[in-house]
């Protein structure tokens, strides 16, 4: 029975440090991201200062806060990954997932 009890608390303990980290391969795709949807925010901003049409009268403060808070959420998790915080990368990832779509479905 303590066989079985060590090699399940060593398979436990194996898992939980591999749980925050962050795999080789994540790093560059996180690079990418926030490169890509930086520029899908600037582009956004841009088509706004320049009011070029593409957002009409009715889109306002909510409508702003929105768009570029879920645009900078997004940037923000990439950017955690990139610093090793793998599990701050995932609870932000899902609590501000979550705060964007009720205030969007309210």
């Amino acid at each position: 029975m303590d066989a079985i009890k060590n090699r399940f608390s060593k398979t436990v303990e194996k898992e939980v440090e591999e749980w925050n980290v962050v795999p080789p391969d994540e790093v560059p795709t996180s690079i990418v991201k926030i490169v890509f949807i930086g520029l899908i925010l600037l582009s956004f901003v841009a088509h706004q200062i320049l009011s070029t049409g593409f957002f009409t009268a009715t889109f306002g403060t909510l409508e702003m806060i929105l768009l570029y808070g879920s645009l900078s959420v997004w940037i923000v998790t990439c950017a955690l990954m990139l610093f090793g915080r793998k599990t701050l990368s995932r609870d932000f990832d899902a609590y501000g997932g979550l705060l964007f779509a009720a205030v969007g479905i309210a």
